[in-house]
């Protein structure tokens, strides 16, 4: 990935750094332009961010979709400096039911971090078998969730989307409020 028109690096993308060659940063926004998901695109990243509340646990988030991009996008960031080859995967959770009749799930399960979005949708009477079977596939493999619940769901909308079972283990993880 090459960088183009940086004064700091002249387009190269690369810095010297004493006896080392780095990234300059023009080369790291680029590649984190790159890395970072489409539908998030245009939500900043934080500047205060403790990592480490986040870092390897589940985490329930609940509030305005935009608010959720935004920590989305400090944590993927977070992730893609300390580890480029970092995967993430973002799924909605009627949608993974359509795609799990169609057999592509194994990125939702395989993915370093995974994030269930849960807004909108409808009912599916699969939902809560098919996701529970996800959220504990991640949670024996020791992979991370981030489960973005709308504001606007009521508890009992959520019980009547996802189903007991898929509620009972989204309220055990860490509840967040964004």
């Amino acid at each position: 990935m090459q960088a183009t028109d940086c004064t700091k690096c002249g387009g190269s993308g690369f810095l010297e750094s004493g006896d080392k060659v780095v990234k300059c940063s023009c080369l790291v926004t680029k590649e984190l332009k790159a890395y970072l998901p489409k539908i998030f695109e245009g939500d900043k990243i934080a500047k205060k961010f403790t990592f480490t509340s986040f870092a390897g646990k589940n985490i329930t988030a609940k509030g305005t979709i935009r608010r959720f991009g935004s920590l989305v996008n400090t944590l993927l960031t977070h992730h893609y400096l300390r580890d480029p080859k970092f995967t993430y995967s973002i799924v909605g959770y009627t949608t993974f039911v359509e795609q799990f009749f169609d057999g592509d799930v194994a990125p939702h399960y395989e993915a370093d971090l995974l994030i269930l979005l849960v807004y909108g949708g409808y009912q599916h009477s699969k939902v809560e078998e098919y996701v529970n079977s996800l959220l504990k596939d991640r949670e024996l493999n020791r992979r991370p969730t981030l489960v973005f619940i709308d504001k606007d769901f009521s508890d009992k909308l959520l019980r009547d989307r996802l189903g007991e079972s898929v509620v009972s283990i989204v309220t055990k993880f860490t509840a967040v409020n964004i």
